[in-house]
């Protein structure tokens, strides 16, 4: 399904204008949740380093937390940023709304394909993704597995 070949502009040139009032997911704050994801992975990639020093700490060299603090006191600044830079996000999100209407995009003019071809193309789509998807189901047990990929993966 993620391969769609554009068949929707091969049925189709037709185009209607998209109802002003519709409600949509804000572009602004899906760019905001993939940077808080990123940030996510990075803060928790810190975690785990300075896990990882705590757990090799050797307690006759530093018995205190206060001396483990000072000696990694890069990788503590390092995640003190990152969280904060995760807060700083979350907070910045808080004010951007989950959805917004059609006509407050600062974009031209939106428009969508005619209705009753776009349902049949969707359709068409529909079928030919389940007939793929029920070959693959019978062809399976005749592939043998590519050792490259993973235990569950057809050449």
């Amino acid at each position: 399904m993620r391969e769609e070949f554009l068949l929707d502009a091969l049925v189709d040139y037709q185009i209607e204008p998209e109802d002003p009032t519709r409600s949509i997911p804000n572009p602004e704050r899906r760019a905001l949740d993939k940077e808080i994801r990123t940030a996510r992975a990075d803060l928790a990639k810190l975690e785990r380093e300075y896990g990882a020093a705590a757990a090799d700490n050797a307690e006759q060299r530093r018995s205190t937390m206060r001396g483990f603090k000072i000696a990694h006191g890069r990788l503590g600044k390092r995640l003190r940023t990152a969280r904060a830079r995760v807060a700083r996000l979350f907070e910045q999100r808080r004010d951007v709304a989950k959805r917004i209407e059609v006509r407050d995009l600062n974009e031209r003019a939106v428009v969508k394909l005619a209705t009753e071809r776009k349902h049949l193309t969707d359709i068409i789509k529909m079928v030919a993704y389940q007939a793929e998807s029920v070959l693959v189901t019978l062809l399976r047990p005749s592939l043998r597995p590519c050792r490259s990929r993973g235990a569950n993966s057809v050449a």
